[in-house]
């Protein structure tokens, strides 16, 4: 296809008149052209008056017999080749050319301005259509606007001038979408579909606002840490859009999230060090603003409950209860929330056991240990209560200790105290290295 540069003046030769302007939107060339078949007709015209007059004058000649024929012949044909001369002087030499470019890719749109401004609104229109499948809104505004402007058929411009109108509308649902507002997204979009009366345009901005609504669910999902339900949404999410930006969004999304679920995985096994970790992975992953946030609380939640399980390690239950109540404090997830509000509560029931096992309560701090057990579903934590939590009294009676309030043999105050450390030692297996500290009054 020709295009501007084939018609520069350099490379036009002997023209007149040239010259390169802009005008409606086009780039318009026009310059004049030596035409040698007005002269050749000018000339034949000539010749055949003088042809004509010679005919007549040797007619004359015939007729008359005498001088008079030869003046008029000769006058005659004399007149012919003047005749001719001023009839082509009256032809203009040159013929008028004038050619219409597209003004932004500057190819050759027609040599007619109503012909050329059609092919350039058609041009602009495609260009539109494909910037909105790459979800560019902005962009596909202009370039419908733009083909707006350069239509000077009424209906068309007001088609296309409400398309116009939706898509920023769609712009306004994609700065909501970017920030997953995805309900807020949802109504923008239906704004835009019900706006558009371009089929295609319309089928675009519905297949946004449905991916949209599917988004919303899948948000709702993840605020709740059912992040294995979330994937599956932000997968049909993704799936049933078929705009580029729109669809990468979502797919965002959805590779976030199964991150998100390997880690609750991991939480619900109390292993926190790798849970924070996938955590890190799932926040830098996501580009939606809402969830990246979400998931930033997790990763710090699961980071302050690490801390509190190195803290219950060393049976440093009140500080590491202190550490899981920050945890539960931080997170925003309704799931993680109340994982961490379980370890909390759990720990504080296992450091009131605590201090009844110290006080040698066992009974009262059996029970402690059974209530913290009962409100965890972590197992790692869950377990380890239980392995301290054994049920002291039978365990003390097995080594005689209580024998000595039946009336039995009975042993010195030293001998007592010494027995009763052994024997719970026996239980709890030797925590010397620091994984439970307590005493024995």
């Amino acid at each position: 296809m020709s295009k501007v540069s084939d018609y520069s003046e350099a490379r036009i030769q002997n023209v007149k008149n040239y010259s390169k302007t802009t005008t409606d939107g086009l780039i318009k060339i026009e310059f004049d052209v030596p035409e040698d078949n007005y002269i050749a007709e000018g000339a034949l015209t000539g010749a055949g008056i003088a042809m004509g007059g010679a005919i007549f004058g040797i007619g004359l000649i015939i007729a008359t017999g005498g001088m008079a024929g030869v003046i008029v012949a000769a006058g005659t044909m004399l007149a012919g080749p003047a005749a001719g001369t001023v009839t082509g002087m009256l032809k203009d030499k040159y013929k008028h050319h004038a050619y219409y470019f597209d003004n932004v890719t500057e190819e050759f749109v027609g040599s007619a301005i109503d012909k050329a401004q059609r092919k350039q609104y058609e041009i602009r229109i495609g260009e539109g259509q494909s910037l909105l499948n790459q979800g560019k809104f902005t962009e596909a505004r202009d370039k419908f606007a733009q083909a707006g402007r350069d239509s000077n058929d009424s209906s068309i411009y007001n088609n296309y001038a409400n398309c116009r109108d939706s898509i920023s509308i769609a712009i306004d649902a994609q700065t909501l979408l970017n920030s997953g507002e995805f309900s807020e997204a949802v109504v923008k979009f239906a704004q835009a579909h019900n706006g558009a009366s371009v089929t295609s345009i319309k089928d675009k901005l519905k297949n946004c606002e449905d991916s949209a609504k599917l988004a919303a669910d899948a948000q709702t999902l993840l605020n709740s840490g059912e992040f294995s339900e979330a994937v599956v949404k932000f997968a049909q999410a993704h799936n049933g859009t078929s705009v580029t930006s729109v669809k990468d969004k979502l797919k965002n999304c959805e590779d976030s999230t199964k991150i998100a679920a390997e880690a609750q995985t991991l939480l619900n096994s109390g292993k926190f060090s790798e849970a924070v970790v996938k955590f890190a992975q799932a926040h830098n992953g996501t580009s939606v603003t809402s969830i990246k946030d979400k998931l930033k609380n997790c990763e710090d939640s699961a980071k302050l409950a690490a801390d509190a399980q190195t803290l219950l390690n060393s049976g440093q239950f009140s500080e590491a209860a202190t550490k899981f109540e920050q945890a539960y404090n931080k997170a925003s997830v309704t799931s993680v929330k109340d994982k961490f509000k379980n370890c909390q509560e759990s720990i504080k029931l296992a450091a009131e056991a605590q201090t009844l096992l110290n006080s040698s309560q066992f009974s009262e701090a059996a029970t402690k240990f059974e209530q913290a057990c009962k409100l965890l579903n972590i197992p790692a934590i869950k377990n380890f209560l239980l392995e301290i939590g054994k049920p002291r009294e039978e365990a003390v009676k097995e080594e005689g200790i209580f024998s000595i309030l039946d009336g039995e043999e009975q042993e010195s105050e030293e001998e007592v105290e010494d027995n009763l450390a052994e024997s719970v030692i026996d239980v709890l297996g030797d925590h010397s290295a620091g994984e439970v500290a307590f005493t024995i009054e």
